[in-house]
């Protein structure tokens, strides 16, 4: 029996590309803006926080450049060159700036510089003057994946903006476009669709009500408290009713003290009877003197 021959060498399969090197533009159902940026690498002028930054020149445009400590390392290495940069573009008042997400002289993947997928919301908002791609955030678990909410000048000419109306029944919609930066304007303009715009935009993640910070909140109370409360508040009434029972007293000493002033007369008539008395006693002595002349007369 012959030995079986061993097997040739597969070769081994290709890795896909990750998602830190790779420009995905399949139709997807969450926020998104990224793309590619090819231009020469600089220190930008000190601001008011003294803090160094960096910046990218692409012709005669300067935008800044916001690294992450992992890319910031490669940057100083890089200063002065020509790099390819994938980076996110935020929106600055009503400019643009860029965080990168990787950096190097030579780009590993093939795509065109200045080209960026955008999924979000076309249209107005009240503090910019004209129309922006908002990219909002996603509902994920993952708080680092979690960028702010971006309003991205763009120039798109054949879709009406959407704008908000009181009385209007329409809603945004959800676009998933390619657009590609116009360095002179600051902006980026319409370039294709990915997919068809879809009438339920995704889930994201809305911001808080605000707060007054300098007044208080309320303390919630608890049940015993808020019946010890309404007990409270019931109280008063029973006391009224005591003073009212207080305040009805003086007329009944009034009414003794009438009564003890309608005594005098009650007197006074005795005396008025002791005075009639001595008539009588006047009479008696007039018939006890026609007595004794009597007896004289005898």
């Amino acid at each position: 029996m012959q030995p079986t021959p061993p097997k040739p060498p597969q070769p081994a399969p290709e890795e896909a590309p990750t998602s830190e090197n790779f420009l995905d533009i399949t139709p997807k159902d969450y926020y998104q803006a990224i793309g590619w940026l090819r231009g020469k690498l600089v220190k930008m002028p000190q601001e008011e926080d003294e803090k160094e930054y960096f910046g990218i020149q692409i012709r005669d445009a300067l935008f800044t450049l916001y690294l992450p400590r992992r890319v910031l390392a490669i940057a100083n290495s890089l200063l002065d060159q020509m790099v390819w940069i994938k980076c996110y573009p935020q929106s600055k008042g009503e400019g643009l700036s860029f965080k990168a997400v990787w950096m190097g002289t030579e780009q590993d993947e093939k795509g065109e510089a200045g080209i960026f997928v955008l999924r979000g919301v076309w249209q107005f908002i009240p503090q910019c003057r004209r129309p922006v791609f908002s990219i909002y955030r996603n509902e994920l678990k993952s708080y680092e994946n979690r960028p702010t909410n971006q309003h991205l000048p763009l120039i798109w000419s054949d879709q009406p903006p959407y704008r908000f109306r009181k009385d209007s029944e329409e809603r945004a919609s959800f676009y998933q476009i390619t657009a590609r930066l116009i360095p002179q304007r600051s902006c980026f303009g319409f370039v294709s669709q990915i997919a068809d715009p879809i009438e339920q935009t995704p889930k994201r993640v809305k911001k808080p009500p605000m707060t007054n910070p300098n007044v208080e909140k309320p303390k919630p109370k608890s049940a015993d408290a808020k019946k010890l409360k309404d007990e409270d508040k019931e109280t008063p009434p029973v006391v009224e009713e005591v003073n009212i029972v207080a305040e009805e007293t003086p007329p009944v000493v009034e009414e003794v003290n009438i009564v003890a002033e309608e005594a005098p007369p009650v007197v006074e008539e005795a005396h008025i009877i002791a005075e009639e008395a001595p008539p009588v006693v006047e009479e008696a002595h007039i018939i006890a003197e026609e007595k004794t002349s009597a007896v004289e007369k005898k």
